[in-house]
């Protein structure tokens, strides 16, 4: 009955819709809030179970869902007339984010409304004018986004990127957001009517990328970096599979990124997920392509760039896609062109939109992997699939 149940990974309901946001509101955030349990959920509902002492599977059955909804009595909701300690710090948080000049005090008055009302409108929720389970889930993920003074994130480089183009310069690219930074995401705020807190949100990041012109500026892809954590994929002449995969999806990330693409990473570090949880990120992304890229090993003779593609779903796209992907890369490396082919591999497979397998080339071929080894040629191999996108959507 338990691995029947609706709430658990890669399934929907709508009950999760409220479930979530118990979650996100009890310590367990940073849960989009939608009917679908993937994989960050899955991991969350984990935490929680074994900070409760409940039996960790990740599913969440009847004990665990009790256990969350005694949680929801206990969430405090503020409103009009209200008075609690805890309102001070709710106008702290919505000064910090942008919707200040709220006298501070324990009482939540008229005004303390208004900014609440503008809070809830601005972000796409329910306009009430309560601080709600739902309102002060959104204010905690906002603040709590790595995007702000004092944080690290590795993505913070490719929109320091884009700050710089659009005319709010001098940032160092960094993974660092410090003081400059804060000052210039201020000013873009500023110049865009936005709330100005100085934190990068998902509003403020939409805006930045939507400012953005090239030829990719309305087009959304998702890079898969194939294999990671516990599956290193092969292994030969001193590299992994999934270290040099990752290396040349971030490459391409920031490349993509630079004409404009809205780009989605399957993963960004050495983690593991499952196929079925790679297809499923691509099939929730709204995105355009989904492209997943690995590198080969065999027999030590074996080599080449090959590129696989499946007609279950979006097949004539899809093929057109590996072949743009192939053509580009063979000619960015100088690799021999092995094959363009149709297969059954998982995240082709399963993938509704149109998707293609590159594998760049062969880490047991001495040519290959000489080649593999270095930076240059990784960066080729950026630039090869980011030529292939381009030709693509030509």
């Amino acid at each position: 009955e338990v691995f029947n149940s609706p709430l658990q990974f890669d399934k929907r309901h709508e009950d999760l819709l409220e479930i979530k946001r118990i979650l996100n509101a009890n310590g367990y955030g940073g849960i989009t809030v939608t009917d679908y349990f993937g994989s960050f959920t899955e991991r969350r509902v984990k935490e929680f179970q074994n900070d409760f002492g409940l039996p960790i599977s990740g599913i969440i059955d009847d004990t665990t869902l009790v256990k969350i909804f005694t949680l929801k009595n206990t969430t405090k909701h503020f409103q009009l007339g209200d008075r609690h300690p805890e309102i001070i710090t709710l106008k702290i948080n919505l000064d910090r984010l942008g919707f200040g000049g709220i006298l501070l005090t324990d009482y939540f008055g008229d005004f303390t409304t208004t900014r609440i009302k503008q809070f809830q409108r601005h972000y796409g929720l329910n306009v009430n004018g309560k601080a709600d389970i739902v309102t002060l889930a959104k204010i905690d993920e906002i603040l709590d986004s790595p995007f702000q003074l004092g944080r690290h994130h590795e993505d913070l480089i490719h929109i320091k990127r884009k700050l710089n183009k659009l005319g709010y310069s001098g940032i160092s690219v960094t993974s660092y957001f410090g003081s400059f930074t804060e000052r210039r995401v201020m000013e873009f705020q500023s110049e865009n009517s936005l709330p100005i807190s100085g934190i990068i949100d998902e509003i403020t990041l939409n805006k930045i990328n939507s400012a953005i012109v090239g030829p990719l500026s309305r087009k959304t892809i998702v890079l898969d970096a194939g294999h990671g954590g516990s599956d290193p994929g092969a292994i030969a002449n001193g590299m992994r599979e999934s270290d040099l995969v990752l290396d040349i999806s971030l490459r391409t990330k920031a490349l993509l990124e630079a004409q404009g693409a809205t780009v989605i990473m399957t993963r960004t570090r050495d983690v593991y997920l499952t196929l079925a949880e790679r297809a499923a990120i691509g099939n929730n992304s709204n995105a355009d392509i989904f492209i997943s890229v690995h590198a080969n090993a065999f027999n030590g003779t074996a080599n080449g760039t090959e590129t696989f593609w499946n007609n279950r779903y979006a097949g004539q796209n899809s093929s057109k896609l590996a072949h743009s992907l192939q053509n580009a890369v063979v000619r960015k490396m100088g690799t021999t062109h092995r094959r363009v082919a149709q297969e059954s591999f998982h995240v082709i497979r399963e993938t509704r939109i149109p998707s293609a397998l590159l594998e760049v080339g062969f880490m047991d071929h001495s040519g290959d992997a000489a080649k593999l080894k270095q930076n240059s040629y990784r960066q080729r191999a950026a630039e090869g699939i980011l030529d292939g996108v381009l030709n693509y959507f030509k």
